[in-house]
C-alpha cells in the first residue's frame, strides 16, 4: 500500500534579533531574487541607496521591503573591514581610505533576499548625518533619547520629527523621544539644520505590554553555589521555581543577555562567569562552559545590541573586564580590562551603548568611560565624587540620567549625563533606607526602586522628567537583607532577592503612582544575591514543521520558517494548502503555501490584523478566514474606511485582502475578515 504523507506544524519562539538604520536619498535596487511557484519573493531596499561621505565620518543606513515594512537584516560591507564597518542597526562609519565600498543588507527571513546601497568615500567635507541608535524597542509612553551626529559641518545642530506626526508619539529639540499609547512602528528622523537635505531615520518599535511580559526569572544563590529557574504569570507575575543548574563558587551577579537567549552568573570565589543558553519554550538552562573575570566579580551588564559584556570586579587590579558575546552561543571572549577606582562593584552602560558607569566602593567616586561602538573597549574619561561607598550605579531609559546608591550614606545621587561627552554632573541627592544596596528604574522612566539591605524595605521614587530628580514616595516591607532589585520589561512587576530570608519578593506596580503592592514571596536557593527577569527570546518565532507518520502518528521535523514577532495562533485553510501564522506583537498574519509533495512552506507575504491577535480560523469553503484579537479595540488597525471590503479568493491565491473589523469595547470581542460581508 502507497504510505501518504501528513504535516504538521507548531509555532515556537526563536531569537532573531530585528534590526534597520535610516538615512536619506534614493533606495537602492534590491538584489533579484528567485521565482517560487511563479511569484517573486518580498525584495528589500536600502537607503540611502547612493551616497557620497567624507573618511572617517558616519551614515545611517535604513533597510525596508518594497511594501513599506521594515525587515529584520544582517549588515556588511562588501570590501570588508578595508571598506569601512557598520554596526547591526545600519550605522555605518566610513574607513580612511578614500574610494568605492558597497553596503549590504541581508535578510534574515531568507538571507538569499538582499539589497546593495554604493557609498563613495572621498576626503573633502561632505556633511552626513547618522542617528543613534537606528532602531528601538519602548512600551507605550516609554521615553528615549536618540543622538544624531553631523559630520563635516561646524554646525552639529539637527530638528526632530516623527514621520508619523503626533499618532507616533512627541519628541524635543535635544532627541528626547516619549513613544504614543498605541503599540506600532514609527519613524524619528534627525535632518541637519546646516544642509537639510541631509536627515537620518531611526526605528521606535512600541510593544504591547502584553507582548513585554516577563516569562522566565533567575537568581544566584551564593551558598548554594547555583542558579534558581523560574517561570513567570504574565498575568500577575507570580514565580513558579522550574528547576536550578550549578554554578561556580560563590555565584553573586546574574544577568541576561538584551537578546534573552543567555545567562550569565559571576562567581565571586572562583573568579569565572558562568554561562547558560536558555530554552525558549521552557526556561530551563544549559551550560555552555565558563570565562575567566577578575578577583571578585561583583556586576555584570551588556551594551545594548548584545555584542558586548562587561564585569566589575571588587578585588581585581584590572577593575572591568571587556567581553565579546558570540551570537550564537553565547560564549564570552575576553577582549580587554579597563581601570577604575579601588572595589568596583557595579557596572551600567547607557541605552544607546556609548558610555559606561562604574560605582566604586572604596574611593568614593564613580569611574566614566566612552565606549568604541566597534571593538566595545572602554576610554575612562576620568571619575565624579559620590557619597559614601556607592554600590549601584542605574542609567535612566532616556540616557539621560543616572542614579547611584550608597551602603554607607544611606542615599541616592542624581546626575545629569552630559549627551556628547558622557560626563555627569550632580543634580540632588535624597535619602534611602539603611544599607541601600541596590537601584532600578522602571522602563518608562517615571519611578525608581532601591532595595535597602539593613532596613528590609523598598524606598520609592518619582522621576521628574525635565531634571531627573527624584521625589520619596515611601517605602514599603520587603524580605530580610534584599541585596538586587529588577523590574520586568513592561513595568508592570517588581522582583527582589533577599540575602537572609532566602526567597524572593514580587510587587506589582500602580501605573499611575509608581507604588507598589506585594504579591508575596517564593522560596529561592541559599542567600540569593542577584535576580533578573526575561520576555525570554520571542522578540521574532518562527514556525516548524513536521512530517507525520500516519500509521503511528509519529512526528519527524523537517524544518522551519521564520514568522513575525510573537507568533500565537497557526491555521491551515480547508484545501490544505495554505497556512496561516497569527503574530501576537507585530499585529499581522504570515502567509505561506504548502508544498504537498514536502510539506515544506514558502512564504507569500503578510497581513495586517487587529493587536494581538489570539486565534485563526476559516469557513469551510476556505474561502473566508476570520482572526479575534485580544487588545484591540474595535477590530483591525489601520482601516480609515471601515465600509471597505474586498473578495477574497483564498482557493486562488492564499493572499488576504482588505479587512472589515467590528464589535466589542472589551479583549478578544474583534474580528478581521479576509472576503465580502454581505448584509440581510
Amino acid at each position: 500500500m502507497k504510505r501518504g504523507v501528513v504535516f504538521f506544524l507548531m509555532v515556537l519562539f526563536c531569537g532573531l534579533a530585528a534590526c534597520g538604520g535610516g538615512g536619506s536619498g534614493n533606495r537602492s535596487d534590491a538584489v533579484p531574487v528567485d521565482q517560487v511557484d511563479g511569484q517573486e519573493n518580498r525584495s528589500i531596499a536600502v537607503t540611502p541607496g547612493e551616497t557620497v561621505v567624507t573618511t572617517g565620518t558616519r551614515q545611517t543606513f535604513k533597510a525596508e521591503r518594497t511594501d513599506g515594512t521594515d525587515p529584520a537584516v544582517r549588515w556588511e560591507v562588501q570590501e570588508g573591514e578595508s571598506g569601512g564597518s557598520i554596526t547591526p542597526d545600519g550605522n555605518y562609519t566610513a574607513p580612511g581610505l578614500p574610494g568605492i565600498y558597497h553596503i549590504i543588507a541581508v535578510s534574515l527571513d531568507d538571507p538569499a533576499v538582499r539589497a546593495m546601497a554604493e557609498v563613495e568615500v572621498i576626503t573633502q567635507p561632505i556633511i552626513s548625518v547618522a542617528i543613534e541608535p537606528a532602531a528601538v524597542t519602548l512600551p507605550p509612553g516609554g521615553r528615549f533619547r536618540f543622538a544624531a551626529t553631523v559630520s563635516a559641518s561646524d554646525q552639529a545642530a539637527v530638528s526632530w520629527e516623527i514621520e508619523e506626526g503626533t499618532v507616533g508619539g512627541s519628541i524635543d529639540s535635544d532627541g528626547n523621544y516619549t513613544a504614543p499609547a498605541t503599540p506600532g512602528r514609527y519613524h524619528v528622523v534627525a535632518t541637519s539644520v546646516a544642509d537639510p537635505t541631509k536627515r537620518a531615520e531611526a526605528t521606535a518599535e512600541v510593544f504591547p505590554v502584553e507582548a513585554l511580559a516577563p516569562r522566565f526569572a533567575y537568581s544566584t544563590n551564593s551558598a548554594s553555589g547555583d542558579v534558581s529557574i523560574f517561570s513567570v504569570n504574565p498575568e500577575n507575575g507570580a514565580l513558579a521555581q522550574i528547576g536550578s543548574i550549578p554554578a561556580g563558587r560563590d555565584p553573586y551577579p546574574i544577568g541576561v543577555d538584551p537578546t534573552g537567549r543567555f545567562v550569565y552568573a559571576g562567581n565571586f570565589a572562583s573568579n569565572d562567569i558562568s554561562i547558560y543558553a536558555i530554552d525558549p519554550t521552557t526556561g530551563n538552562l544549559t551550560a555552555r562552559g565558563s570565562a575567566p573575570t577578575g578577583a571578585g566579580i561583583y556586576s555584570i551588564n551588556f551594551d545594548p545590541s548584545g555584542r558586548f559584556a562587561y564585569s566589575a570586579n571588587e578585588n581585581a587590579a584590572d577593575d572591568v573586564w571587556i567581553y565579546r558575546i558570540d551570537p550564537e552561543s553565547g560564549v564570552l571572549t575576553v577582549l580587554g580590562t579597563a581601570d577604575a577606582g579601588i572595589s568596583s562593584v557595579s557596572v551600567a552602560i547607557d541605552p544607546l551603548g556609548r558610555f559606561a558607569y562604574v560605582a566604586n566602593y572604596s574611593t568614593n567616586n564613580v569611574s566614566m568611560y566612552r565606549v568604541d561602538s566597534e571593538s566595545g573597549l572602554l576610554t575612562r574619561l576620568g571619575e565624579i565624587a559620590a557619597g559614601r561607598a556607592p554600590i549601584s550605579v542605574a542609567v535612566h531609559p532616556s540616557g539621560a540620567f543616572v542614579y547611584v546608591s550608597h551602603y554607607d550614606s544611606d542615599d541616592i545621587w542624581s546626575f545629569r549625563v552630559d549627551p556628547a561627552t558622557g560626563r555627569l554632573t550632580r543634580s540632588g541627592v535624597v535619602p534611602a533606607g539603611g544599607q541601600a544596596f541596590s537601584i532600578a528604574v522602571d522602563p518608562s522612566g517615571r519611578f525608581a526602586y532601591v532595595a535597602n539591605s539593613a532596613t528590609n524595605d523598598i524606598s520609592i521614587y518619582r522621576i521628574d522628567p525635565e531634571s531627573g530628580t527624584l521625589s520619596p514616595l515611601g517605602a514599603i516591607r520587603g524580605g530580610a537583607g534584599p541585596r538586587s532589585i529588577t523590574i520586568d520589561r513592561s513595568g508592570r512587576f517588581v522582583y527582589v532577592a533577599n540575602l537572609n530570608s532566602n526567597n524572593l519578593s514580587i510587587f506589582s506596580i500602580d501605573q499611575t503612582t509608581g507604588l507598589l503592592t506585594p504579591f508575596g514571596q517564593v522560596a529561592a536557593g541559599r542567600q540569593p544575591r542577584s535576580v533578573r527577569v526575561t520576555t525570554g527570546p520571542n522578540l521574532r518565532g518562527g514556525g516548524s514543521i513536521f512530517s507525520v507518520n500516519p500509521e503511528n502518528g509519529a512526528l519527524a521535523q523537517i524544518g522551519s520558517i521564520p514568522a513575525g514577532r510573537d507568533p500565537y495562533p497557526i491555521g491551515v485553510d480547508p484545501t490544505g494548502r495554505f497556512v496561516y501564522a497569527g503574530n501576537f506583537a507585530s499585529n499581522d498574519i504570515s502567509i505561506y503555501a504548502i508544498d504537498p509533495t514536502t510539506g515544506n512552506l514558502t512564504a507569500r507575504g503578510t497581513a495586517p490584523t487587529g493587536a494581538g491577535i489570539y486565534s485563526i480560523n476559516f469557513d469551510p469553503s476556505g474561502r473566508f478566514a476570520y482572526s479575534a484579537n485580544e487588545n484591540a479595540a474595535d477590530g483591525c488597525l489601520d482601516l480609515p474606511d471601515r465600509s471597505r471590503k474586498r473578495r477574497f479568493d483564498g482557493a486562488r491565491d492564499g493572499r488576504c485582502g482588505d479587512q472589515l473589523g467590528f464589535g466589542g469595547d472589551r479583549p478578544a470581542r474583534s474580528i478581521c475578515l479576509c472576503g465580502e460581508l454581505q448584509h440581510e
